[in-house]
């Protein structure tokens, strides 16, 4: 949900449309949750890498349902089509989020009843393939909506791919959510977009069936560790506070998500992912629990593949995604 404040030393607080950061579907959930170095014929990976968007994903569609913590509904769909007229295969999607009712009361504390929250973007994609290098973007609308405040903005994402000819090598980088305000919720209280820069390589092993992923993200900001002056406070023998110093160690695995992914077959495949800042954030003390791990799996029955992802945020349990995809082809021929 967007967040409008005062913070310091956090990446968040500032941000709004924070949302357009989350996966969009279950398979990239549990590798992690980013992945700008996967190709192929999956439909939902143009979303995180526009030069993903290839003609082998043309009448394939996406269906993602995940609820969060709070009963808060995440919805998305996306797919791809291709049309002669306007040239070439192009991708569409939808996400909105819904953060459900909330009480309302003035400042006397009175009740004024109920208000909802809920955010959406709408983008449309396009890519072009030179020789081995695929590049794409992504022009996107987003709109929030808070009681009876509303904001909007237009956003850009930009990305491209090295495909290795021989190996099962593909290099990704991705530029995402520059782009401007067009309403804001007051005009003397600004917010700022969540743009992000990812690079990530993805590697098929020739002769194993496991695909193995390492993404970095946030690479415009080096330091995104935060240290809570409370939690990390350690006593010296004369009995002075020690404040816990960052580590560059810490700085760069901050930025790093590891995925892996076991490909027994096209009808079935198992996940399962790493992201170093989400346990470091959401970890709890001194129990860490599984925050920061996912896992998943996709079994494949005809025309529709079935992708199930749990991922872990904290000790009070994992969130699920569930995402299904239909390849429209195999229901007619083309005359």
């Amino acid at each position: 949900m967007t967040v409008i404040g005062l913070a310091s030393a956090q990446v968040g607080g500032l941000q709004s449309y924070t949302f357009l950061l989350m996966p969009n579907d279950a398979r990239v959930g549990a590798i992690g949750g980013v992945n700008v170095s996967t190709a192929g014929k999956d439909v939902s990976m143009f979303v995180q890498n526009p030069a993903a968007l290839t003609d082998s994903m043309s009448g394939k569609v996406s269906f993602t349902n995940r609820r969060l913590y709070a009963d808060v509904a995440y919805n998305h769909v996306n797919g791809a089509f291709n049309s002669k007229k306007i040239g070439g295969t192009w991708g569409v999607f939808l996400t909105a989020v819904s953060y459900g009712d909330f009480k309302e009361f003035d400042h006397l504390g009175n009740s004024l009843g109920t208000f909802r929250a809920s955010e959406n973007v709408f983008g449309i994609t396009k890519s072009h393939k030179i020789g081995y290098f695929h590049v794409g973007a992504t022009a996107k609308f987003a709109s929030s909506s808070i009681a009876s405040y509303r904001s909007n903005a237009l956003l850009l994402d930009v990305g491209g791919q090295f495909v290795h000819p021989t190996k099962g090598l593909i290099v990704g980088f991705t530029m995402k959510n520059a782009g401007f305000f067009t309403k804001h919720y007051r005009e003397d209280l600004k917010g700022k977009l969540p743009f992000d820069v990812q690079l990530g390589a993805s590697y098929k092993f020739e002769h194993a069936p496991i695909r193995f992923s390492l993404q970095t993200h946030n690479l415009t900001r080096y330091d995104v560790q935060y240290l809570d002056p409370i939690r990390n406070v350690k006593i010296d023998e004369d009995g002075n506070d020690l404040l816990e110093e960052k580590k560059t160690s810490e700085k760069i695995a901050r930025h790093i998500v590891i995925g892996t992914e076991l490909i027994f077959s096209e009808k079935f495949q198992a996940r399962i992912g790493y992201n170093h800042m989400m346990r470091k954030e959401l970890k709890a003390e001194p129990i860490k629990g599984g925050a920061g791990f996912s896992f998943g799996f996709m079994i494949k029955v005809y025309a529709f593949e079935f992708n199930f992802t749990r991922v872990y945020y904290h000790l009070v349990g994992g969130n699920t995604m569930l995402t299904v995809t239909a390849d429209l082809n195999r229901f007619y021929t083309k005359k």
